[in-house]
C-alpha cells in the first residue's frame, strides 16, 4: 500500500507500463483478472508498519544497476514511497552479475527489486521459482509453507483453480509487491 504503482507507471515510466496486480503475467495460464493492483494508501501503510512494532532499523533495499528499465530511478521512487510510510530504507545498488548471484543464492537480505518475464505461459513457472521450498526464494508464514507446487493432474479447470488460489495466497500472505507489467510495441518497417 505504500507504493504508488500508478505514479510509477505514469510519471516515472511515461505510461509505457501498466500497474501489476500479481506475480503471474496476464498472458499466462493461471492469471486472475479479478485480482486488481494494490491501491496506494500511505496512511494505512504507515499505520500498519507502526502497529507491527517496526523499530526503525535500516532495511537493505537491493537492486541490479543494469538490466531493468530506469532501475536507478525506479528503486529511488519505491524507496521514497516506503520511507514516507515509515520504513528506514538503505539503498543497495549492486552490479548485475553479483546481484544475480546473490538472488539465486538466496543471499539478499531485506527487500529487493527483480524482473520476472514468462518464458512458459503457465503460472507453474513463477510459482516454482519464486515460492516453493528449494526454489530461488523461499516464502514462509511462520514455519508453515504458504504455497506448494501447482496441480499436475492435467485437468485445466482444476489447474487454473489451483493457480488462482495460489495467487490469492501470494497476494494475501506474502511480501511480494508486483510493480508493473511492461508493454512492448513494435513498428513494422515500411516497405
Amino acid at each position: 500500500m505504500a507504493i504508488d504503482r500508478k505514479a510509477v507507471a505514469e510519471r516515472l515510466l511515461s505510461g509505457s507500463v501498466t500497474p501489476a496486480s500479481q506475480l503471474i503475467a496476464p498472458v499466462s495460464f493461471g492469471y486472475d483478472p479479478k485480482i486488481l493492483p494494490t491501491l496506494s494508501d500511505p496512511a494505512k501503510a504507515k499505520a500498519m508498519i507502526a502497529a507491527a512494532g517496526y523499530d526503525g532499523s535500516p532495511i537493505p533495499f537491493s537492486y541490479p544497476t543494469t538490466g531493468l528499465p530506469q532501475v536507478d530511478q525506479m528503486s529511488q521512487a519505491v524507496a521514497f514511497f516506503l520511507q514516507k510510510a515509515g520504513l528506514n530504507v538503505a539503498i543497495d545498488a549492486q552490479e548485475a552479475d553479483g546481484y544475480l548471484n546473490n538472488w539465486f543464492g538466496d543471499k539478499l537480505n531485506g527487500m529487493f527489486i527483480f524482473a520476472f518475464a514468462p518464458s512458459v505461459m503457465d503460472a507453474d513457472l513463477p510459482f516454482n521459482m519464486l515460492l516453493r521450498t528449494g526454489g530461488q526464494v523461499i516464502l514462509r508464514q511462520g514455519r508453515r509453507r504458504i504455497a506448494r507446487q501447482g496441480d499436475r493432474t492435467g485437468k485445466p479447470r482444476r489447474s487454473r483453480r489451483v493457480a488462482v488460489g495460489h495467487q490469492q495466497i501470494v497476494n494475501d500472505k506474502t511480501y511480494y509487491a508486483p510493480l508493473f507489467i511492461d508493454v512492448y510495441s513494435m513498428a513494422s518497417p515500411k516497405g
